[in-house]
């Protein structure tokens, strides 16, 4: 019995030293100081009365005087540490977003820089050329009064052979400038008639200067375009490294409380802490480096492995053509009919485009309006769209909508050759509501191809949060089966907290539907997914607002 004691007490005890935290301060959820400290004695612990983290009730005593945690005590101390950890992982986790935000900030400082650098190269070639055609414009326009001064000697060899009205040609020749002489056509026609290719040429280096002095103004205004873009690039790029300053620095100011919070919760140091964390964040780095470095190696390997299956397929091709030539020729001679050709198997044709894995994917709806988008620039800057299709009535949860911008979206961009793809806001928690959804999709598909899946957005606050993840993983299934039926791939869209708690993914994956994880950071998602949307703040050439952004798994 008192070996059992003593066990049971070293072990409560030693569960209660680890909680021996100080109190969290700011923002990050604290785990509560305990209201008296464990009395620690080495050797026995004979007539103290301990008292563990939250209040616990004291210890009771047993016979022999020794304080013996009960099982409620125990549970208690074992919650607490759970409650310790959980703080402590949430404030690595935003640890890890400060990083992210300091690196968004960076980039955008980055991209602004490198706006600017280009927008001045431009504007300092336009300049340039603007001097270069402001040059042939000058050249062009001596040359050609150089030749009008030269006209005096034709018109003189005209009055003396009588060829024309010596008055009229002086009326040209004598002309206060060049505007003036223009204005007189039936002049130069008086000279042509009567005079030598001179004549001609003069015309011809008039025509030359007018179209090099138009150039030349073009470019002058081209110039003082670009000019101006060019300053307002600087004013970006300052702006941007001004922010990303601010961002550093407010990061910087967190993050030291964070590792202060974090020291205190672990029992360390904050210098300690600050040293793991950069290794982490080191460590991730080299993996995000080290899986973009795998991603492009395979890529390459896929279109190497292609680019030799249709070279091998034109060989056999070639081959074929070959023996049936030759196969001709020899029926020919024998004055047999030709042979019937071969027709060459048809290549299967891919069910999507290539997608241009350096630029992101972007999804929208009619909250990014047709009317705001530059689709020419847009779709320059993205390799793909993932187009809302329609939505279940939010209130009622039952009246399926069709998205008023939908048509609009994938006219522009299909014709563009971006691939497509779509998705539909759901609401689905019971029966078969699922299933027509999808029905509903398919119709207002109207049996356009897409490039990407037909995802089902299983979000909505006000029908789905409450729904169990049996109740969510039924409806995506049964939006995927209509789908697969009508000849599309199915998907599904959540954020990984949705996948985590709300939906089963291992069988969403293992029933073949593409999954798509809304996860808005630096850090790519442990589970196995098809799409990441990685930030609902991306900014692209060809749309002034915040658009979402995702990159392929």
């Amino acid at each position: 019995m008192k070996k059992n004691v003593r066990a049971r007490l070293l072990v409560a005890i030693s569960l209660a030293s680890a909680l021996a935290v100080s109190p969290v301060v700011t923002a990050v959820p604290a785990v509560a100081a305990p209201s008296a400290t464990i009395a620690r004695v080495s050797g026995s612990f004979t007539g103290v009365h301990a008292q563990l983290p939250g209040g616990i009730v004291q210890a009771r005593q047993e016979d022999d005087g020794q304080a013996i945690p009960s099982e409620d005590d125990i549970a208690a101390a074992k919650g607490a540490e759970q409650q310790t950890q959980a703080s402590i992982a949430d404030i690595e986790v935003q640890l890890a977003n400060l990083s992210a935000q300091s690196l968004q900030a960076q980039q955008a400082a980055d991209a602004a820089r490198q706006a600017f650098a280009q927008a001045q190269a431009a504007a300092e070639q336009a300049a340039r050329e603007a001097e270069q055609a402001k040059q042939q414009a000058d050249k062009a326009q001596k040359d050609v009064e150089a030749a009008r001064a030269n006209m005096a000697s034709i018109a003189q060899a005209i009055y003396q052979n009588s060829a024309t009205n010596l008055t009229t040609a002086y009326y040209l020749f004598d002309a206060d400038s060049l505007a003036d002489a223009s204005a007189h056509d039936h002049a130069f026609s008086v000279v042509a008639d009567s005079a030598d290719a001179k004549v001609q040429s003069f015309k011809a280096m008039q025509d030359v200067a007018r179209n090099l002095k138009k150039r030349a103004d073009a470019k002058a205004a081209e110039q003082t375009r670009l000019m101006e873009a060019a300053d307002v690039a600087a004013d970006e790029a300052a702006a941007a490294a001004e922010a990303a300053a601010a961002q550093e620095a407010a990061v910087d100011a967190q993050r030291d409380e964070l590792l202060s919070q974090l020291a205190a919760q672990k029992n360390t140091t904050k210098s300690l802490e600050a040293q793991r964390f950069k290794a982490l964040e080191e460590q991730r780095i080299a993996r995000e480096k080290a899986a973009e470095q795998a991603r492009i190696k395979a890529e390459k390997e896929r279109q190497a492995k292609a680019q030799a299956a249709a070279a091998a397929a034109a060989a056999e091709e070639k081959r074929q053509e070959q023996e049936y030539a030759k196969a001709a020729a020899k029926a020919k001679a024998n004055g047999q009919p030709a042979p019937q050709k071969p027709t060459p198997a048809s290549s299967p044709k891919p069910t999507t485009k290539k997608v241009d894995t350096s630029k992101p994917i972007i999804d929208v709806s009619s909250w990014q309006s047709p009317s705001l988008i530059d689709y020419d620039a847009l779709a320059q800057s993205v390799s793909g769209v993932i187009i809302r299709i329609g939505f279940t009535g939010t209130y009622s949860g039952s009246s399926v909508n069709k998205d008023s911008a939908f048509d609009r979206h994938y006219a522009e961009f299909t014709k563009r050759g971006v691939p497509v793809g779509a998705y539909w806001y759901s609401a689905a928690n019971e029966g078969d509501e699922g299933a027509n959804e999808a029905r509903a999709a398919l119709r207002f598909l109207g049996g356009r191809s897409l490039s990407f899946p037909l995802y089902i957005d299983v979000e909505d606050p006000t029908h789905q949060s409450w729904a169990s993840m049996s109740t969510l993983t039924d409806q995506s299934l049964k939006f995927a089966s209509v789908v697969k039926a009508g000849g599309y791939r199915p998907g599904v869209y959540a954020s990984s907290s949705w996948y985590y708690n709300k939906l089963n993914h291992s069988k969403l994956a293992g029933a073949g539907l593409s999954i798509w994880i809304a996860q808005w950071s630096s850090y790519r998602p442990e589970l196995s997914h098809g799409l990441w949307q990685y930030t609902d703040a991306a900014r692209l050439r060809g749309y002034a607002g915040n658009l979402d952004a995702n990159w392929l798994g």
